[in-house]
């Protein structure tokens, strides 16, 4: 009498209680039992609600300050800056953008993933060999970007060799020698030198204003 008593009592506190949660109610429970300091992944709800979580492919919402890119658009890439303040990336045509950090986010798009280092620095490497940053150009470092390089100068610099792009940080350096210039941080670029095309004339106005210094 007294086993099916303990018996019962056991099938009571066993039986299945199903109810209805929606992403987001599932997504909370999760990270709630995962970095509680008392529970943490140890607990039985925490395996519940992960159990569910993968069940049901939720998607991990994505942080603000990640660069983000979208299959659909292969071109595409995108920052959402909050520290910042700012949105910025290349857009479907592969131009580049920047603009004030209103209300979007990283989540406004189910499409939107986590883009890997090698398609950062693949992506930002072309926007910059587009933009100019090639062997020949110069380009001028303000005290923002200047401050942030391994060696170089503030002010100008030359580029006397294809540019070796190397990517770390949120920020896109060129490595010239021993030193690595920051040519984008932040979503803020080094400016291009656009050098005059060469002509005879200009070059008579250069012969005549040696000459008159020597003179």
């Amino acid at each position: 009498m007294e086993q099916n008593k303990e018996l019962n009592k056991q099938l009571k506190y066993k039986k299945m209680i199903k109810i209805e949660l929606e992403e987001w109610q599932v997504r909370k429970l999760r990270e709630y039992f995962r970095y509680n300091s008392k529970t943490q992944t140890s607990h039985w709800a925490f395996k519940v609600f992960d159990k569910a979580f993968e069940d049901h492919h939720i998607k991990e919402p994505l942080e603000y300050g990640r660069w983000v890119v979208n299959d659909n658009h292969p071109n595409w890439m995108a920052m959402f800056d909050k520290e910042n303040k700012l949105f910025y990336g290349l857009n479907s045509n592969g131009d580049w953008f920047c603009y004030e950090l209103d209300n979007s986010n990283p989540n406004a798009n189910k499409e939107y993933q986590y883009a890997t280092n090698e398609e950062i620095l693949s992506k930002l490497s072309k926007m910059a060999l587009k933009m100019g940053f090639k062997k020949g150009c110069s380009f001028e470092l303000d005290d923002f970007l200047w401050g942030r390089s391994y060696g170089g100068k503030r002010g100008t610099n030359h580029l006397d060799s294809e540019p070796i792009f190397k990517y770390e940080d949120n920020t896109l350096y060129i490595i010239k020698g021993y030193n690595c210039l920051v040519i984008m941080k932040g979503g803020k670029w080094a400016k291009i030198i656009k050098q005059e095309p060469t002509t005879i004339e200009s070059l008579e106005k250069r012969i005549a204003a040696l000459e008159s210094k020597l003179k």
